[in-house]
């Protein structure tokens, strides 16, 4: 079965890839664990236990140890996380280079399940649907 799995993968269009994700929202309501845990929560649906999955490079959180300068040191370590993510470039904190990203391929059909989420048929209930009268055609509109 594995196998086959296998085979079917690797027959696909493959891409190199390496997933980033950078959680940031207004001091009033950041919470990094709730953040963090929402996205890796959705990301463990694609893991198995025999093949493939997602997990977190831990190396490149903005946390400090606790010594001298902490929040200057923790903002400018979130500002050099946030410039290397907009730029694409490695996380470099800390004088070397953390972020030793280790790439994984991802076919067509995985790529396009991670950032096409599947269709759940939910209306949405802050749009509300409007009513409207039903017109007749043109009289010169052309028919054939």
């Amino acid at each position: 079965n594995i196998l086959e799995l296998i085979q079917s993968k690797i027959s696909k269009t493959g891409f190199v890839v390496v997933p980033r994700m950078v959680y940031f929202a207004p001091k009033k309501v950041f919470s990094a664990p709730k953040g963090v845990s929402g996205v890796l929560g959705g990301l463990n649906g694609f893991n198995t236990l025999d093949m493939n999955g997602f997990k977190p490079n831990s190396k490149t959180k903005t946390t400090t140890p606790e010594y001298f300068l902490v929040e200057k040191r923790r903002a400018q370590r979130k500002k050099s996380v946030l410039k290397k993510f907009k730029t694409r470039g490695r996380f470099i904190l800390a004088g070397s280079i953390i972020n030793r990203e280790k790439p994984c391929i991802l076919n067509s059909e995985e790529l396009a399940s991670l950032y096409h989420f599947p269709y759940t048929g939910e209306k949405v209930e802050a749009i509300r649907a409007i009513s409207s009268r039903r017109g007749r055609p043109p009289i010169s509109l052309p028919v054939e």
